[in-house]
């Protein structure tokens, strides 16, 4: 299924009536970009391999087999994953989880790959997501049974976004790797809807005033930044108990210091 062009009704595809499952077999290999609109089970390989192209499945996956994407392709689940066979990210590559999933794998982001787990209900089964060293955004969605963990390198981030239930989710944060909010609004909900542990770090990445976060810190770190093409802003606030962001005299309040080096007003913290 290879597509060179630019219109999305002239992409490749494989469809049938409501119902269908299409089995690929152990040995069969379905790879390029294009929609498979159909329910799969897959045996055997499913790849995304055309760079700077999607293969999109609308239908739920049931994958004994191996689910990839390679050579900067971005492979997109839309309508879940059940997964007890392999689930690869290249380097460079994306991809994208939507509805319900259930894993007996780590799912791993490499050097410049991109997950994204996107409204949508994951069970991690005991693994773990790990940003080694690529991005993972989350959006809209509840990941219950794993853990999170960046490594110590910057590039390794986990983004948040929307409203984001964490269930016997920790935290592993190995030095340099952030968890963030970047340039939009999230909520915390389920293991941190009363509170960031001791230990964990949270930064609020905006730019043009376009991010916001609402938790509560119980002996964690918020820690907010605005870059700026003059300089750099940022700031960290401690321990604020009881606090959802705007702290306002509490009993146990600290101080916040906003610092900003450079001179236009929508780049401020």
């Amino acid at each position: 299924m290879n597509y060179a062009g630019t219109h999305d009704y002239e992409r490749p595809w494989i469809s049938g009536e409501a119902g269908v499952v299409m089995t690929v077999g152990a040995g069969q290999t379905i790879r390029g970009n294009g929609d498979i609109q159909v329910a799969v089970k897959n045996q055997g390989t499913i790849e995304a391999d055309r760079s700077g192209g999607v293969l999109r499945i609308s239908g739920a996956v049931v994958n004994t087999g191996t689910v990839r994407a390679v050579a900067a392709g971005t492979l997109a689940l839309q309508a879940g994953l059940t997964d007890t066979g392999t689930v690869d990210l290249a380097a460079d590559s994306g991809l994208t989880l939507q509805g319900p999933v259930s894993t007996q794998n780590d799912l791993v982001s490499g050097t410049g790959a991109t997950l994204r787990i996107e409204n949508a209900t994951v069970d991690l089964q005991g693994h773990e997501v790990r940003a080694d060293p690529g991005l993972v955004v989350i959006v809209g969605s509840t990941v219950t049974n794993g853990t999170l963990h960046v490594t110590d390198t910057a590039a390794s981030q986990v983004r948040f976004s929307g409203d984001v239930t964490l269930n016997h989710v920790p935290w592993v944060d190995d030095g340099a790797g952030e968890f963030l909010v970047y340039n939009t609004s999230a909520r915390l909900l389920g293991d941190y809807a009363d509170g960031l542990p001791d230990h964990y770090t949270l930064v609020v990445w905006s730019y043009h005033s376009m991010a916001q976060t609402r938790l509560t810190l119980d002996g964690g770190t918020l820690r907010m930044r605005a870059p700026s093409r003059f300089g750099t802003a940022g700031a960290t606030i401690p321990a604020i108990p009881s606090s959802t962001g705007r702290p306002r005299g509490a009993a146990g309040q600290r101080e916040v210091n906003l610092n900003y080096a450079g001179t236009h007003d929508y780049e401020r913290p």
